[in-house]
């Protein structure tokens, strides 16, 4: 949240660095990043890029592998469930990046949204942040001035 506590955009000309940007806004205390954009791979790659620079782990949440992470297998037990997965990252406290790929059919979803809501607002305090990654996500209001959005 900005300190006035509206959402931000960086990048919006496309020119910049997205991973300066990126440790920008973990700097800045953003609990919540929206990354836009249709290529998932290169997503991965540059928060992997992310999690070297700042030391921190990664962790990647699909639908079909649940919360995983990187490098590792095996998934939080029962983290498939896009709401149970947001509320293990609220619930461990563990300073870290997650990466939410394809959260944005779930969104729609007023208990999704409020635990993702839940889980921004426990990065205000905490290294790390939720990354949602894809084309043209509409966040819930009530987690739309929670979010930074990097195109």
């Amino acid at each position: 949240m900005t300190p006035g506590g509206g959402s931000a955009a960086v990048g919006a000309g496309g020119a910049g660095d997205p991973l300066a940007d990126l440790e920008l806004l973990l700097k800045a205390r953003y609990g919540l990043v929206v990354l836009e954009t249709d290529e998932e791979g290169r997503a991965g790659s540059l928060l992997r890029h992310l999690a070297d620079a700042v030391d921190l782990p990664l962790f990647t949440w699909t639908r079909t592998k649940g919360l995983r992470r990187d490098g590792l297998e095996s998934a939080v037990y029962g983290s498939t469930d896009p709401s149970k997965a947001l509320a293990h990252v609220e619930a461990s406290g563990f300073p870290a990046i997650y990466h939410f790929r394809g959260l944005g059919a779930y969104l729609e979803d007023d208990v999704v949204g409020q635990r993702l809501a839940d889980a921004a607002r426990s990065y205000a305090d905490l290294a790390g942040a939720l990354v949602l990654t894809g084309g043209k996500l509409a966040l819930p209001e009530s987690v739309g001035a929670l979010a930074a959005r990097l195109r």
